[in-house]
């Protein structure tokens, strides 16, 4: 109803998003054009959260030698900030932690490594990739538990 007030449709949004996305590219071998094309959709489309997402990943893979880490923060931040989505919120969780785990900010890592649902199978990858000793084992196990039941679970219950 107040959609209909406002004369905005979602739809067509979701739509422009996703037309966006496919002539980006993203997720592909040019993450440099991906993300030029991310950002200028992000002046017409400001604070849309799947873009910020996306702008995110770009960055990441374009993070070389951490040149990066500062300007991905604050994007996930920026997300963080917009998002209701809670698959968004965990992929910044999960760079988040990444980025402050390179940076060598194993608290600030965990920080947001705690905030990832530990049912979460990403939690325990990114949790044996940050710590050590019998930390670490415990996640590797309890990731490839995970990943197993996935498994099972797509081939038994579908």
């Amino acid at each position: 109803m107040l959609d209909n007030l406002l004369d905005f449709d979602q739809s067509k949004l979701d739509a422009a998003i996703e037309s966006i996305l496919l002539e980006s590219g993203q997720g592909g071998n040019d993450p440099a054009r991906s993300e030029a094309i991310l950002r200028q959709a992000l002046e017409k489309y400001p604070n849309n959260d799947l873009l910020l997402t996306c702008i995110l990943e770009d960055m990441e893979q374009q993070n070389h030698y951490g040149s990066r880490n500062t300007e991905i923060i604050e994007t996930g931040e920026r997300i963080l900030c917009c998002t209701k989505d809670d698959s968004n919120r965990i992929d910044v969780y999960r760079a988040m932690a990444e980025t402050y785990h390179k940076m060598g900010e194993q608290a600030m890592a965990e920080q947001y490594l705690e905030k990832i649902p530990a049912v979460h199978f990403m939690y325990y990858e990114i949790a044996a990739a940050n710590k050590c000793g019998p930390d670490r084992i415990k996640n590797i196990e309890c990731a490839e538990d995970l990943c197993m039941e996935g498994q099972l679970y797509k081939t038994f219950l579908k």
